[in-house]
């Protein structure tokens, strides 16, 4: 999974932001299956991992335990855009003004409805639902503000992930990671002896995790 993180030091520093494209490695052993004669059935247990990181690939991965960190999701300020919302309003009066629709008020619901998504298609714009509707201010107007000391990031609350970590490690997030594994139904009912999760940020670079629980 590829990943954006800054982590701190323990001499009161803290990186710039950047990127890794990181390598997860998975150990596991348990007793046999009675039945199937293997440890675990490789392909379901590689689809569960594959679905904890597809969570975190092209994110911003964020420590919320830091104590050097300070995060508060807030809503963000309206983008002033003047002349895109004139551009945006004109657009749809001129589409107004060559549509014709009918007279008959008898169903006035379903003429709503009819007119929403013919706007929508006319724009380029995906049709309004009720999930859309109540989901949309929470997308579009969430950010995600990060301080260290005199520094400050403002990041849209969609690009990141926030975790209950202290840093971003490789340590931290192959410890995240074999936390995560051992709460999922595979493993959940599964007498689990050792779990090793390992995590390489780049080329000789790993941070490790073992459990044995």
């Amino acid at each position: 999974f590829s990943s954006a993180h800054f982590i701190t030091f323990a001499n009161g520093e803290c990186e710039t932001l950047h990127g890794h494209d990181f390598h997860v490695t998975l150990e596991l052993e348990a007793a046999l299956d009675p039945d199937g004669q293997y440890v675990l059935d490789f392909l379901q247990l590689e689809k569960t991992l594959k679905s904890l990181l597809r969570r975190l690939d092209h994110k911003i991965l964020l420590q919320s335990e830091n104590p050097y960190l300070q995060l508060r999701v807030q809503e963000a300020e309206p983008a002033d855009e003047p002349d895109a919302i004139q551009q945006w309003v004109s657009s749809v009066g001129n589409w107004l003004s060559r549509s014709d629709f009918s007279q008959d008020t008898g169903d006035m619901l379903a003429q709503e409805r009819e007119l929403e998504i013919r706007l929508s298609r006319e724009l380029g714009l995906p049709p309004v639902t009720q999930e859309t509707q109540s989901n949309t201010q929470d997308v579009l107007h969430a950010e995600v503000e990060v301080r260290f000391q005199h520094r400050r990031w403002l990041f849209p609350e969609e690009d990141c992930v926030i975790l209950p970590v202290e840093n971003t490690t490789a340590e931290k997030l192959a410890e995240y990671l074999a936390k995560e594994l051992l709460k999922q139904p595979i493993l959940a009912e599964k007498p689990v002896q050792r779990l090793s999760v390992q995590i390489e940020e780049s080329v000789g670079m790993t941070g490790i995790c073992e459990i044995q629980p």
